[in-house]
């Protein structure tokens, strides 16, 4: 939780010990939503003094995002946008 009581969802520090914040979302992103990141990531830098914060927005939405999603996200500082998806599957078992 940063000293405005907003919460990240994911703090992570990749191989290099450089931070990443990830952000989480169930649907399609949003330029919001980038906003919202960018925003997290400024918070960390100014609470820990790190400049190389990086933002990673992980959704579950289409694979093709609008091009307002796509501009947002190539803004600087630039985050990484990754769509996640979830397929589980159920099959009955022989009987022995």
């Amino acid at each position: 939780m940063f000293t405005d009581r907003t919460r990240l969802d994911v703090l992570l520090l990749d191989r290099k010990e450089k931070p990443v914040i990830v952000e989480c979302k169930q649907g399609a992103p949003t330029p919001e939503n980038l906003r919202q990141l960018r925003g997290y990531m400024k918070l960390l830098q100014k609470e820990t003094g790190r400049k190389d914060v990086r933002g990673i927005l992980v959704h579950g939405g289409s694979r093709k995002l609008r091009r307002e999603v796509t501009r947002a996200g190539a803004l600087a500082p630039r985050v990484e946008i990754v769509q996640y998806r979830l397929q589980v599957d159920f099959a009955g078992s022989p009987a022995g």
